[in-house]
């Protein structure tokens, strides 16, 4: 399972960032009633999106399926986080809703939180996290940017929007060079337009809506889906979301082969994360229309053994903590058009996808060693 960090942005913490001309993204106070808080943290309603999002699990795994017992037990479970406050807090709110009814997994003293099981999440340092952090160390990767960067179908697309993005280069004073910077002025944006605060006067609905269009696109191109006349990049995919594939698929193996006791295998990670595996599923542009999906969303791929003997896998997506799971196993490209994929036709087709040396192919090839230097880090 993999679940997004709920970033729902709440009056008490929200993160706003003013570009200046340092670089920097600092934060400012706003008015009415808004705290200063570190860009990017987790606020109470993202931690309460999580925690809805938990009981939403358990409800299927613990009440319905009674696949886990409703008591934490430590060989069932494994959590596993990307070292960033926010997807640490998400996973520990999601566990409180999934634990909510454990019993006699925590001290009784009245002093204690209700009813809270603490739940381990093992994390990894982002430089060596391949697994779940798109900015591991991995030169390749942001090789491969730069010559999807330099298409020129792309370019002519962008040289479209060169008015656009230079206003905002200019009214930011900030040197918006790249997708990914143009992506933190617009999820500003856009979360001030989420709490009804001031928008700059400049930046009217007419440029937001183009901004968004050209970022849904630019974005999805530039991590190798397919666009603009040119092909996906079967490599650039592999090496943001070939790792966590193939974790996900070495784990339903161990579990056929019963070689592990573990049940419930839980990731907290980035909307860029969610993006990566489902662009090795090619189930991106199916599940996730927009460039990134909503915040709390979850992504469940499911193991279930058939009454035959054989096994298959679902994929199940929850949007938002408002929304019920349901089956996308369909969107995954060389399956069935059907509710559940057979498990070997899942590996068969995911093989290609997948990165099982991750630090011999994140190696910048032989011939861009000397002077290589990403226009993206």
């Amino acid at each position: 399972m993999l679940l997004l960090h709920g970033i729902g942005f709440d009056p008490s913490a929200l993160a706003s960032w003013r570009p200046h001309s340092s670089g920097n993204l600092p934060c400012r106070s706003l008015s009415g009633g808004f705290l200063e808080a570190q860009m990017g943290q987790l606020t109470t309603t993202g931690m309460w999106q999580h925690y809805q999002q938990g009981l939403r699990l358990k409800a299927r795994y613990v009440d319905k399926l009674k696949f886990l017992n409703a008591n934490y037990e430590l060989e069932d479970t494994y959590v596993r986080s990307t070292d960033v406050p926010r997807t640490l807090m998400s996973a520990y709110s999601n566990l409180a809703g999934f634990y909510s009814t454990s019993k006699n997994t925590f001290p009784t003293k009245a002093s204690w939180p209700k009813n809270w099981s603490p739940v381990p999440v093992h994390t990894l340092e982002p430089a060596r996290d391949h697994l779940l952090h798109w900015d591991s160390a991995c030169p390749r990767r942001f090789q491969l940017f730069n010559e999807r960067a330099e298409f020129e179908g792309y370019q002519k697309f962008m040289s479209q929007y060169k008015e656009l993005i230079s206003e905002i280069a200019q009214k930011t004073t900030w040197n918006v060079t790249d997708p990914f910077k143009l992506e933190v002025f617009f999820d500003t944006i856009f979360v001030e337009k989420l709490y009804n605060l001031t928008i700059p006067a400049w930046f009217t609905e007419a440029k937001y809506k183009e901004l968004k269009g050209v970022l849904d696109l630019a974005i999805d191109y530039i991590y190798g889906n397919g666009e603009f006349g040119k092909a996906e990049n079967v490599e650039l995919i592999r090496l943001t979301g070939g790792a966590l594939l193939n974790a996900m698929i070495e784990n339903m193996q161990k579990a056929v082969k019963k070689e592990s006791p573990v049940k419930y295998i839980a990731y907290s990670a980035h909307d860029s994360t969610l993006n990566a595996l489902l662009r090795t599923l090619g189930a991106k542009k199916n599940v996730v229309p927009e460039r990134v999906p909503e915040y709390a969303s979850h992504l469940v791929l499911e193991l279930w053994k058939t009454d035959d003997g054989s096994f298959e896998v679902e994929l199940q997506y929850s949007a938002n903590s408002k929304t019920d799971f349901v089956a996308v196993t369909d969107a995954i490209t060389g399956c069935p058009k059907e509710e559940a994929c057979p498990l070997d036709k899942f590996v068969s087709r995911s093989n290609k996808y997948v990165s099982k040396d991750m630090e011999k192919e994140c190696k910048v090839l032989p011939s861009y060693v000397r002077g290589y230097r990403s226009k993206f880090t």
